[in-house]
């Protein structure tokens, strides 16, 4: 959600930075990205995390950047704090491999197999899409 949420207004978000018209598209892109790149980045940190301190910690450490990356995204005035704030909120963003985790301890030996299941390529592109 965090990831996909800003889809529908980065292009006019970055274009209100009153950024060159021929540069828009490449300052959205990175808007996107940097949050990817984040969890990419910080992923196995934040399992080793949560391994140490707990999930739920974890995943509270997660909610409270995950705020203060919105607000600071929604209160930027400028195409480098809205970057840095979305590379702030994929930096401190455990859930990729978090919350399935978390779903896999919590299931029954019955129910393990659905539990870590991961949605398909194409149920999380309807969904983006959709949304």
């Amino acid at each position: 959600m965090a990831w996909s949420s800003i889809f529908p207004y980065a292009y006019y978000m970055v274009q209100s930075f009153e950024v060159p018209e021929h540069d828009i598209a490449f300052y959205s892109g990175a808007l996107v990205a940097v949050f990817t790149l984040g969890e990419f980045l910080t992923g196995l940190a934040w399992a080793h995390a949560s391994d140490r301190i707990g999930r739920k910690p974890t995943l509270m450490i997660g909610t409270i950047a995950g705020l203060v990356s919105a607000l600071a995204l929604g209160l930027s005035r400028s195409v480098a704090v809205a970057i840095a704030s979305r590379a702030f909120g994929g930096l401190f963003n455990p859930n990729v491999g978090l919350v399935q985790t978390c779903a896999g301890e919590l299931a029954t030996k019955e129910q393990q197999g659905k539990a870590r299941r991961s949605p398909s390529g194409a149920s999380v592109t309807t969904g983006v899409s959709l949304g």
